[in-house]
């Protein structure tokens, strides 16, 4: 198990930074999807909503590892971004996860699920020299 910093963190928990997350399939197929409701809930933790059971879903509960990345892009030399590698924990339909990102959900949106990612590595997605260093 792996900590994010407070600049990790921050950058996860920023509305306005691009996020995505990554699974793959029994076959080896990447997944690769935006996910905008990632948050950093702890160092060693990721949050995420789900609003439909898709592949993405299919592929963390069989699969249990996933790669997320967050990225403020900017000017040349202003981009910054972070990688992280995880295990899914849980996806759950009713709980603690669901009720706090219910309470964030527009009138008429239902969630499909919520869970938590344990994280396991941190790497710099900033582009420079320091890209794919591992940070924990």
């Amino acid at each position: 198990m792996a900590n994010m910093t407070k600049e990790v963190m921050d950058m996860f928990n920023n509305p306005n930074a691009s996020k995505v997350l990554a699974t793959v399939d029994a076959f080896g197929t990447a997944h690769v999807v935006p996910h905008g409701s990632l948050l950093a809930i702890a160092p060693n933790r990721i949050s995420f909503a789900k609003l439909v059971k898709g592949k993405t879903w299919e592929n963390m509960e069989q699969r249990k590892s996933v790669s997320l990345t967050a990225f403020l892009p900017g000017k040349p030399g202003k981009s910054v971004g972070y990688q992280v590698k995880g295990i899914c924990e849980k996806i759950e339909t009713s709980g603690e996860l669901m009720d706090k990102y219910m309470q964030q959900m527009p009138p008429g949106l239902k969630l499909a699920g919520a869970g938590a990612i344990r994280v396991e590595e941190v790497y710099d997605a900033t582009p420079g020299p320091n890209c794919g260093k591992q940070l924990s």
